[in-house]
């Protein structure tokens, strides 16, 4: 049991079914302590109170290991996430939420093992064959909140460098290190962010000074710079990725020149492609690929936050976000899904469809992922017709994003492949000129609508047979009279004018594109134009009967109306 007290100590009780006893107290607040709580997955415990500080205490130590304080406001309550390793205080203004040690695990994959930090221990996996053995231990800082943060390893020395804020360890593994004995040997230097450059030298720093070692812990080479370091991230050989806060650069430390540069604030990772000739540079919330110079290739904005990335090949990028495992390729405009994680990985090593990550807890996963869609996205865009094709026989490429996806790259042709719902395979078939395959959608469907539009494109195109059948389908028989005229086709005009008889507008039509007189002056009699039939009928010669009582009601006027002056 853990107590909180106005006589400024925390106490920490066992108990019994009969009695408790106070096994030590920790002091350290300067005021009534508020409350006290066990940290759920830690040997710690906190406490607040209203000398306006949080404290973080060691059970093991019996010792206070961290100290967050306010201004003005004193601490009241304390709670703690039941899966997160987050707490929340509450206090006069209000309530904070807060971590007290950061949760990312340092870790380094080389080749098909995995290396990380955890318990204090160095541990190494073949992810080959699931082995995980302790290959060395880390020095003990005492302060809570400075874990290690990068570790550089070196195959060929057997040699890593575990970096916290301040200082590095250089730990030299020995030769039994692979049996798990966990034997080396460990030298500390002050410094920064350590990374190997070669075989046999590394690079770090101090505020804005670039300090080159050899393996025997030896200085050969101070470098300095204009502005202050705030980061470090390995290269190609005797070359390092130098971070400021609004800037990177690569640096040559043989010739100590630049040999790339460009203007980029809050860089968070630095992931080398296999091959070295392109580089992931991760931001909060923005990834950006660049070439081996640091000429910028692409860029792709995240609205959530980037936590770690993996090269597959040299032009497809795997990410994790805090919700969501992504893909983006080296061209604009293409990423994309992979699948949804749980909880935040950290990617590490791809292997066939397996991705090799660690958790917050330090644990390794191995995630099955389906990357079919990205590599067929990709082969399109480099061109790669033979890979597609193969990748479209499998039957494994499915889903509406695919479908979009060739439609606004352009490739509706490939799309219509996939599509088996009509109106989606209408669409396809008029943007990748296939009437055909919008015919049969039309068809299907059957609406005056999707045949318009139909009739429309194959106009263009000059597709007569589809133009027809679409104005029989819409009766549009004002369009398909002068069709048929045009085309000469006077045989179906002809049956025209069976199908025309509810409208003497388009019969009358009909009659003067088939040059037909008797039919125009029929029809000119029923609607009784008795005057335009009988000047009709004498302009050709032709004699007609009209009823009497009609002739006399024809006024025959011979002044031309003069308009008033």
């Amino acid at each position: 049991i853990v107590t909180a007290s106005d006589d400024r100590t925390v106490r920490l009780w066992r108990y019994s079914e009969t009695k408790a006893w106070e096994v030590d107290s920790f002091r350290g607040h300067t005021n009534n302590v508020s409350c006290a709580i066990f940290h759920p997955r830690a040997e710690y415990i906190l406490s607040n109170g209203e000398d306006k500080s949080i404290r973080v205490w060691d059970m093991n130590k019996r010792s206070c290991v961290a100290t967050f304080s306010m201004e003005n406001f004193r601490f009241w309550v304390l709670s703690v996430h039941p899966s997160l390793n987050m707490f929340v205080a509450g206090h006069d203004g209000g309530m904070m939420s807060f971590k007290i040690e950061r949760e990312r695990p340092a870790v380094v994959f080389e080749d098909n093992k995995m290396i990380y930090v955890k318990d204090k221990f160095i541990r190494m996996i073949n992810v080959d064959n699931g082995n995980d053995v302790v290959v060395g231990t880390i020095r003990e800082t005492g302060k809570i909140n400075n874990q290690p943060r990068k570790i550089s390893y070196n195959g060929y020395e057997k040699t890593i460098l575990i970096s916290t804020q301040g200082n590095i360890d250089y730990v030299q593994l020995e030769e039994n290190y692979r049996e798990g004995l966990g034997s080396s040997e460990v030298k500390n230097i002050q410094g920064n962010s350590g990374v190997f450059v070669s075989k046999n030298k590394f690079c770090y720093f101090e505020g804005n000074k670039l300090i080159v070692r050899n393996v025997r812990n030896e200085i050969i080479k101070t470098i300095e710079m204009d502005n202050e370091i705030r980061d470090l991230a390995s290269a190609a050989t005797n070359q390092v990725v130098v971070i400021f806060n609004k800037m990177i650069k690569l640096i040559d430390l043989t010739n100590e020149n630049v040999v790339g540069e460009n203007e980029i604030s809050g860089v968070k990772h630095v992931i080398w492609s296999r091959d070295g000739s392109k580089v992931a540079v991760l931001t909060k919330d923005y990834l950006n690929i660049f070439d081996k110079d640091l000429k910028k290739v692409c860029s792709f904005q995240e609205h959530s936050k980037l936590k770690s990335g993996i090269w597959r090949g040299n032009n497809l990028f795997l990410y994790s976000t805090l919700t969501h495992l992504k893909y983006a390729t080296i061209y604009e405009d293409n990423e994309g899904i992979i699948k949804t994680i749980e909880s935040r990985m950290y990617l590490g090593y791809l292997n066939g469809d397996e991705v090799y990550c660690l958790d917050r807890k330090g644990e390794m996963k191995m995630m099955k992922v389906d990357l079919t869609e990205c590599e067929f996205k990709l082969a399109l865009q480099e061109n790669k017709y033979e890979k597609m094709m193969e990748m479209i026989n499998s039957g494994r490429l499915i889903g509406q994003s695919v479908i979009s996806y060739l439609w606004k790259q352009g490739y509706p042709e490939i799309a219509l492949m996939f599509v088996k719902e009509p109106k989606s395979r209408f669409e396809l078939g008029i943007e990748s000129g296939n009437l055909q395959v919008s015919f049969e959608a039309a068809e299907i469907i059957n609406k005056e609508e999707f045949w318009h539009k139909l009739s429309q494109e194959a106009l263009k195109q000059g597709n007569v047979n589809i133009y027809e059948i679409c104005l029989q389908k819409i009766k549009n028989f004002e369009k398909l009279n002068f069709f048929y005229s045009i085309s000469g086709n006077l045989e179906k005009l002809k049956k025209m004018k069976n199908v025309l008889n509810f409208d003497e507008s388009l019969s009358y039509q009909n009659a003067l594109l088939r040059g037909n007189i008797l039919d125009q002056i029929e029809i000119l009699k029923r609607n009784n134009q008795n005057a335009l039939a009988c000047l009709m009928a004498k302009n050709y010669g032709i004699e007609i009967e009209i009823n009497q009582e009609k002739e006399k009601s024809i006024k025959v006027k011979d002044q031309l109306i003069v308009p008033p002056i």
